[in-house]
């Protein structure tokens, strides 16, 4: 696997998680999810916990991690776990830390109370979740690089899967030769299980590909990613497959597009979620299609297929420069089928940059 990281970017991450803080006064962050320890750590492994902290930052593993961890984060003290949960607790005492932050999304409720117990009163601790996320959200020029590199492997797996599909072919087929050519171009992995869904089964968006075969006249949605150095891509197509597309498969292709390019078009730097979601689905819901655009406009990407920001109805994440994320407008008809097409943007100051290059020829020609 290649290098996740820079080190000296990776180590002045947790510097900025503290600072970021301000008069909140948290001296210290447990991070317990395995991305966010893979974030502010660059430590790969299965096992370990983050003691982030404005003495220097800690990672408790046990003995199997160890030699590991000191290779891939020198900068970083490692604390062999001998009873687990007990050296985060020592160590905050050792370091008189009074109020610790921690991860209310993946620290489970026994953690949480071991923890409470053998601090013993002597610190407080707070949540502060969104806060470690919000840093995440806006990528640094090596995440850029590696996410770029993640989606120039996925759009080459869609050219696969557009080439692969025909008439009797299954779903399986065409989601097995696509992440056959991914992990041929370099991919670590794939980012989720592929969706391939043809005819009825595209009125799902999130269909699982199974043994139905595509016929003519069908609609195939693909949505596929691919795992580089860690960072995922995402990208969604829709064809038809036969020489000439329906006038139906066509008006809903073009709502879906024109819905998609404008909401790219208007994307600026200080704007919600929300109000960049509403762009395409005001759109949408003014044609004869209302109602049948059934899920948020995207979200970022990164270590995670889905991180901040999220552009979904009632989002509050605002946009700014560096954030990476997905733009993936559709309609879903279940007597009919679906459409759907996703791109990967990032925000520059000048608006929003397309990333993803994988052909929109809404026709599969047989």
């Amino acid at each position: 696997m290649n290098t996740l990281n820079h080190s000296s970017i990776v180590s002045a991450r947790g510097s900025k998680l503290i600072e970021s803080f301000g008069d909140a006064n948290i001296d210290a962050v447990i991070i317990t999810s395995p991305t966010n320890r893979l974030y502010y750590s660059g430590f790969t492994g299965s096992n370990g916990v983050l003691l982030i902290s404005v003495h220097g930052t800690f990672l408790v593993t046990d003995s199997r991690y160890t030699e590991q961890a000191r290779n891939e984060c020198p900068w970083i003290e490692i604390v062999e776990q001998k009873k687990e949960g007990s050296q985060i607790s020592s160590l905050a005492k050792k370091l008189e830390i009074v109020k610790i932050g921690f991860e209310e999304e993946s620290m489970s409720y026994s953690q949480y109370l071991r923890i409470t117990r053998e601090l013993g009163g002597l610190c407080e601790l707070v949540t502060c979740q969104d806060q470690i996320n919000v840093l995440r959200s806006v990528k640094d020029q090596n995440e850029i690089k590696l996410i770029e590199k993640a989606i120039s492997i996925s759009d080459i797996g869609m050219a696969k899967a557009i080439d692969v599909i025909a008439p009797g072919v299954t779903e399986k087929d065409v989601a097995l030769a696509l992440e056959i050519e991914m992990r041929s171009f370099g991919a670590d992995g794939i980012a989720f299980d592929a969706i391939v869904a043809t005819g009825l089964n595209s009125s799902q968006p999130h269909h699982r590909a199974g043994d139905t075969e595509i016929a003519v006249g069908d609609s195939v949605v693909v949505d596929i990613g691919a795992v580089y150095c860690g960072y995922r891509s995402d990208v969604s197509r829709t064809v038809y497959v036969g020489s000439e597309p329906s006038n139906q498969f066509k008006s809903r292709y073009n709502v879906v597009r024109i819905a998609q390019m404008e909401a790219i078009s208007l994307l600026k730097t200080g704007m919600t979620g929300h109000e960049v979601d509403l762009i395409a689905r005001n759109l949408i819901n003014s044609s004869e299609f209302e109602g049948a655009f059934c899920h948020g406009l995207g979200h970022g990407v990164g270590l995670d297929i889905h991180e901040k920001p999220m552009i979904v109805p009632g989002s509050k994440d605002v946009l700014s420069e560096n954030m990476i994320f997905t733009v993936e407008p559709g309609v879903y008809f279940p007597d009919w089928g679906g459409i759907r097409l996703e791109d990967v943007v990032i925000l520059e100051k000048s608006g929003a940059r397309v990333l993803t290059q994988a052909s929109k020829h809404m026709e599969k020609l047989i």
